[in-house]
């Protein structure tokens, strides 16, 4: 069985006009659910006639369109520089049909507005959080996107009122597209793989034309085949209430865990995208976060709700093996060709439901294997692995909505409700309380003119503290001095100055150390301490020899301007 997973086509590579055109209709094709259907049931659910209906997908297509370009480029400290696609995020889901009862249209619109500032700050925080917003945060958000997604997936896939023939014919159907799609992909080369969400889903959809499972969708008879909406540009409301204050909490709730998500995505991509580099660009993390800000502005200002990255794209990255730029601007293109032309959305929702759905099943599959890489790409101790579980577990229960029910107001379902919100915040709650614990954590900043010894008698007062044996405390002592040599070498050689911090957190059998600098220094890349033969050329360069060899999870991170060297030390 072929099980490699490397890229035919990197960010830089550009497929053939034709095989582009078809990778960027498959990654549409995914995006039919956050770009569409999620503001589409909410109008239906509240009686919105056409012309507003009109709005919601025009704003929404026209924003993920936006947000898809931009995060295409990199300007300075603004955008991914990746292949993302974006969408409107389930986690608004319950929050907007709130506000939709409360305030009607003229509210989402606030409410959306108000969460593009929460975002910028997130982003512009980026730097603060890095220790709190980690790979196994991310990885658990990304894996709690599969909670709803994999549900609203099996409700597509069966329908609704099955007769057992019926029933039959939608597994069968189903199961076509499963074979033929993971098939595809994983005995497809280059000439197939890219191919493999196109061929299951013409497989399933020739399966279910002699079953009758095959007609076209009637939905918005009366929307103009092309032009802009009717409706004028949304109007904004809000009232200085408790209802509103407590609907305002839970859109920021919702808006700081898409932002988490957006990043544990990101993260994943870069994995994906740069196989056999291990260092994440946060960078590029911050510039996408920017960019994902001033998207979700972008469709609250057309009159669709906030946007957020779609999981499920990073996913048929992975399974196509191709992360082009090429792609991602045909496929921004047809968005905002779709923008102009809504039928053309609702074309595809002819694709018989058992097709999408099954689709979206093996999507949703490896969106949580992704995610469970993502989370142990670090390691996974015991306190992260407790982390990891102990999030997963409140994000399922809350969805049932029966622990301990009416203790908070009705006016907070919005947020107690949303498994995606409830697990994402309990993940970055206990990140933050685990590294923050009284005595876990101690630190030290020094000038970069300040003598060796200041740090040495430092660090032999946390090797008293830790209660360190004579080797791992010597141990200590090289590492940290190393790294702090090599950052002042580098300060002082690029004409630099400025506090060198350094920073020391127990981990049960092992200490965490963190070394970092408010200037940018020489790259440091990741040298793995089982590297053995790394030329004298890098270790002159890296000059971390000592540390390559004692330490583990030897990381490098260059953001905004500031530059940390982490790593961890067993201590048994």
């Amino acid at each position: 069985m072929k099980t490699d997973t490397s890229l035919f086509y990197g960010f830089d590579d550009a497929p053939p006009k034709g095989q582009s055109l078809i990778l960027a209709l498959q990654h549409v094709l995914v995006l039919i659910a956050g770009v569409e259907f999620i503001p589409l049931v909410l109008a239906k659910s509240h009686g919105l006639g056409a012309q507003e209906i009109h709005r919601a997908a025009f704003a929404t297509a026209a924003a993920a369109s936006l947000g898809a370009f931009m995060q295409l480029c990199r300007y300075k400290r603004f955008g991914l520089g990746n292949l993302m696609f974006i969408g409107a995020s389930s986690a608004f889901l319950s929050c907007s049909h709130a506000a939709l009862q409360m305030g009607g249209a003229p509210l989402v619109a606030a409410m959306g507005l108000c969460c593009a500032p929460i975002l910028f700050l997130y982003s512009f925080f980026f730097r603060r959080l890095r220790n709190v917003v980690t790979p196994v945060v991310g990885g658990v958000v990304i894996m709690l996107a599969m909670t709803g997604l994999l549900k609203d997936a099996v409700a597509i896939w069966t329908g609704t009122n099955n007769t057992p023939e019926s029933a039959l014919k939608k597994l069968l159907v189903g199961v076509v597209t499963v074979a033929v799609l993971l098939l595809a992909e994983w005995y497809g080369g280059k000439k197939t793989r890219p191919w493999c969400l196109a061929l299951g889903v013409a497989a399933g959809s020739l399966a279910a034309w002699p079953l009758g499972l095959l007609s076209a969708h009637g939905d918005l008879g009366r929307v103009p085949l092309f032009g802009l909406p009717q409706s004028p540009l949304p109007t904004f409301a809000f009232s200085p209430t408790t209802e509103h204050f407590v609907l305002l909490f839970t859109f920021a709730v919702a808006a700081l865990v898409t932002g988490v998500k957006y990043t544990g995505d990101a993260m994943a991509l870069q994995r994906i995208s740069r196989p056999g580099v291990r260092k994440l660009d946060y960078d590029a993390l911050q510039g996408g976060l920017y960019a994902n800000a001033a998207g979700s502005a972008l469709s609250a200002l057309f009159g669709g709700l906030p946007t957020a990255s779609h999981s499920p794209n990073v996913s048929l990255v992975q399974a196509t093996g191709a992360a082009s730029r090429r792609v991602g601007l045909i496929g921004a293109g047809l968005l905002m060709v779709f923008a102009f032309c809504p039928r053309v959305i609702y074309l595809m929702y002819s694709i018989p439901g058992s097709v999408l759905g099954a689709t979206a099943v093996i999507l949703v599959a490896q969106l949580f294997a992704t995610g469970m890489r993502l989370a142990a790409s670090e390691g996974l101790n015991q306190q992260n692995s407790l982390i990891v579980g102990l999030s997963l577990c409140a994000g399922l229960i809350s969805l049932d909505g029966r622990f301990f029910s009416g203790i908070l107001p009705a006016s907070f379902s919005p947020l107690t409700s949303n498994g995606f919100a409830v697990g994402g915040l309990t993940a970055v709650l206990l990140t933050l309380v685990s590294r923050n614990l009284p005595g876990k954590k101690n630190s030290l900043t020094l000038q970069s003119s300040d003598n060796l010894s200041v740090l040495a008698g430092w660090l032999s007062a946390m090797a008293a503290k830790f209660k360190l044996n004579d080797k791992n405390a010597f141990r200590l002592e090289l590492c940290c001095e190393e790294v702090w040599m090599h950052m002042r070498s580098r300060l002082e050689k690029d004409g630099q100055t400025g506090p060198i911090t350094c920073g020391i957190r127990s981990e049960h059998s092992r200490l965490a150390v963190e070394l970092g600098c408010g200037a940018g220094i020489s790259d440091l890349d990741a040298l793995s301490p089982a590297t053995e033969n790394a030329s004298k050329e890098d270790l002159d360069r890296l000059g971390l020899l000592l540390l390559s060899k004692m330490a583990d999870n030897v990381r490098h991170i260059h953001i905004a301007g500031h530059t940390y060297v982490s790593f961890t030390l067993d201590v048994d």
